[in-house]
């Protein structure tokens, strides 16, 4: 008869099939270590958001129960032997390698419901500020980074200013691409190129060498805002090799890259970066109160309001927890269960280094 897998057991095959798509054998360059390490420590930090995402839901969906202490242990097992395997890199030479792996999350695009945005009007202002002044910093095309922790709204803001009509009458051309975890510089090019030239790539366009000659050819001398969208990690070499083509487009050219990372912005960033803050408690509570209530500016229950703004209290100013909770009480009508997310031990588990409430952890 077949034994049940414990849950160590089951994460440890788990770990297994993740490192044998991560790595594969071979000689490795100074390089490519350096690679190495910095895609498990990318790996470690998506770990750390899956565990806060389980201790989250366990504690919503099953408020009475401390699986807590079921999970602790386990993560801390994977970090070890994520970090085990950075120290052992040069004597295993293991490469990089990661292929067809799903995207836990859904693609941006730069469409945006303006309505449900609160809060983000003098960051918008600022942004648009820049954006339409040329020659602050004297180059052809600067490059801008927002900055902030996951769930912080800066996709959102993002999304204002690359629909708001005066960049639309400034820029000859825009495009947006959503980057994520794996900078692909193909991709991201084709995703470019098919904007600023209404079409697709097609089979006459089968090489990057290609679609960059082309892309240079379309943007020359014509002014373009492009937005990089949730860059998680990029390199010297390969921004380099992507903006080759933007150097044929017209003076006053911008880039907007959204980013938690300030080594991207660092990277990649010509302008001051725009750190992005938390949200007023009075906009914190608006945002709350427009996905918790079925009619926005109407609370049938002034006992569930009142809880509401206290729930709405300990978001934090966290456009992304506002949200996520209020989304998460909208058709509940029970005060009870309210009182249960208002007095739940999801509170104190703040993240220790960074202060984000693992509703965060959902971006």
């Amino acid at each position: 008869m077949m034994q049940r897998r414990s849950n160590s057991e089951t994460l440890e095959s788990g770990i297994g099939l993740m490192s044998l798509k991560m790595f594969s054998i071979m000689p490795m360059t100074f390089w490519m270590k350096s690679r190495l390490k910095l895609c498990v420590a990318r790996w470690k930090e998506r770990i750390l958001e899956a565990a806060a995402q389980i201790r989250y839901w366990s504690l919503v969906l099953f408020p009475f129960m401390n699986l807590t202490k079921v999970w602790n242990p386990v993560i801390l097992d994977i970090l070890d032997r994520l970090e085990l395997i950075v120290n052992e890199k040069d004597v295993l030479d293991l490469k990089e390698g990661v292929k067809d792996r799903p995207q836990g999350r859904l693609p941006t695009t730069s469409l945006v419901e303006e309505s449900s945005v609160y809060g983000r009007d003098e960051e918008k202002e600022a942004i648009i500020k820049l954006l339409l002044a040329d020659g602050v910093t004297g180059n052809k095309i600067d490059v801008l980074p927002i900055v902030g922790m996951g769930g912080l709204g800066k996709t959102t803001l993002a999304q204002l200013v690359y629909n708001d009509d005066r960049v639309k009458q400034h820029f000859v051309h825009q495009s947006w691409s959503c980057v994520s975890v794996e900078f692909e510089v193909i991709k991201i090019t084709e995703t470019l190129y098919g904007a600023v030239t209404s079409q697709t790539c097609n089979n006459n366009i089968t090489d990057l060498n290609t679609l960059q000659v082309k892309l240079k050819e379309t943007l020359s001398g014509k002014k373009f805002l492009f937005v990089l969208d949730d860059v998680w990690t990029v390199t010297n070499d390969e921004w380099d090799l992507l903006s080759r083509p933007f150097e044929s487009g017209g003076h006053g050219s911008k880039i907007i890259v959204t980013t938690r990372h300030e080594d991207v912005a660092g990277i990649i960033g010509t302008l001051q970066s725009q750190h992005l803050m938390q949200l007023s408690e009075e906009n914190c509570w608006s945002l709350f109160s427009k996905h918790a209530f079925k009619n926005a500016g109407v609370t049938a229950d002034l006992s569930l309001e009142l809880i509401g703004k206290q729930i709405g209290q300990k978001c934090k100013g966290l456009p992304l927890a506002a949200k996520s909770l209020g989304g998460l009480l909208r058709s509940e009508p029970n005060i009870e269960k309210w009182e249960e997310v208002l007095n739940n031990d999801i509170w104190e588990l703040l993240d220790k280094k960074n202060g984000i409430l693992p509703a965060l952890w959902l971006s």
